[in-house]
Formats: structure tokens, C-alpha cells, sequence
């Protein structure tokens, strides 16, 4: 099955997966620290041109406190409430309308079409038994 776990690898592979995962996550997270480390300096290191350096001093209180009290953020989340919620609403209920009248359709057993589909939903159910074949609910073979 892809991808094949990493267990199975090669001894190698292993090792290397060990070395750049922890490599690969901090780059990908190097953003979001940096912006963390941003938002605790005071405006006079970023006006200095501190972008990258340690902080003079910390100041996410002062600044977090300032971002409720002299920003207009309720009406930014308010906002964003408005514009999510329908959307899911809508995304969900045409998922549930088509879910509805896909499961009413008379498709031929095997249509061509749908082999990959049908291909992908019996690999991805675990065989309880282990025989490895899957059957209909006469019993036959599927």
C-alpha cells in the first residue's frame, strides 16, 4: 500500500527519515515562529530593524493588550464568522444532496468508470479474516 511505512524501509531510509523530518519540520514552522517571536517585541525593535535578533525586552502583553483594546478585532471575528458559517453550511449541505442522490442511482456492477473508485474502497477496508478476498452479501466474491 502507499505509501509504505517506514518500518518496512530500508535501514537507510530509516535513518534518514529520523535525520530530516525534524529538519524539514522546523523549516516548515520557521514562519510561524518567527511571527510568534514578533508579536512579544516592543515597536522600538522593529523601527531599530531587529527583525531577526533577540528581543530588547518582552512585550506581548503590552502589545496583545493593544491589539484588543485599540483595534476594532470583534468586528474582524465577527466577520470572519459570517463569511465561515454559511460557507460550511453550504459545502455540507451540497455534500449531503449529492451523498443523497448518488446513493439513489442504478450503476452497473461493473462500470468501467468506477473501477478505481471500487478498486481504492476495498483496499482501504482491513480484511478481519486475512483471506484477502472480499464478499458480497450473497456470499460471492467481489
Amino acid at each position: 500500500m502507499f505509501p509504505t511505512p517506514v518500518q518496512k524501509a530500508a535501514p537507510w531510509v530509516r535513518h534518514a527519515y529520523t535525520i530530516i523530518l525534524p529538519i524539514a519540520l522546523i523549516v516548515w514552522l520557521l514562519p510561524l515562529i518567527g511571527v510568534a517571536i514578533t508579536s512579544i517585541r516592543p515597536s522600538g525593535d522593529l523601527a531599530a530593524g531587529n527583525y531577526f535578533g533577540m528581543p530588547s525586552r518582552f512585550a506581548g502583553i503590552e502589545n496583545y493588550t493593544a491589539v484588543f483594546r485599540d483595534s476594532p478585532i470583534g468586528w474582524y471575528i465577527l466577520n470572519s464568522f459570517k463569511v465561515t458559517i454559511p460557507t460550511v453550511i453550504g459545502a455540507v449541505g451540497l455534500a449531503c444532496l449529492s451523498g443523497f442522490r448518488a446513493g439513489g442511482l442504478q450503476v452497473p456492477r461493473q462500470s468501467p468508470d468506477l473501477l478505481p473508485v471500487r478498486r481504492r474502497q476495498l483496499h482501504s477496508v482491513p480484511d478481519p479474516d486475512g483471506a484477502g478476498a472480499r464478499h458480497d452479501a450473497e456470499g460471492g466474491a467481489v
